[in-house]
């Protein structure tokens, strides 16, 4: 599913690398690109390496939902909310 009010911010200098690092029980509110089912978190990272724009990543491993973001945490932290069943990954810069 893709969501109409996508926004891609400017991306690191040397562009988004293919690592992440997690934040447990933390999502961004909004700017979702898109939600797929995965079978586990690799499915999940390289989803978000395979699509345009993606930088970080809000991942159900109950329900095995992998929600694709344009945005980090950083400038965005209006929108940092604590969730004890999602875990935040944020794409590491190159």
């Amino acid at each position: 599913m893709i969501w109409p009010h996508t926004r891609v911010l400017p991306a690191c200098p040397s562009g988004y690398g293919t690592s992440f690092t997690k934040t447990e029980g933390h999502y961004v509110l909004g700017f979702n690109i898109a939600m797929v089912t995965v079978l586990d978190w690799p499915a999940c990272e390289q989803e978000c390496v395979n699509t345009a724009g993606c930088v970080s990543i809000e991942f159900d491993a109950f329900m095995s939902e992998c929600t694709l973001g344009s945005v980090t945490k950083f400038g965005n932290e209006g929108g940092w909310i604590a969730d004890p069943f999602l875990d935040y990954w944020q794409r590491n810069c190159a």
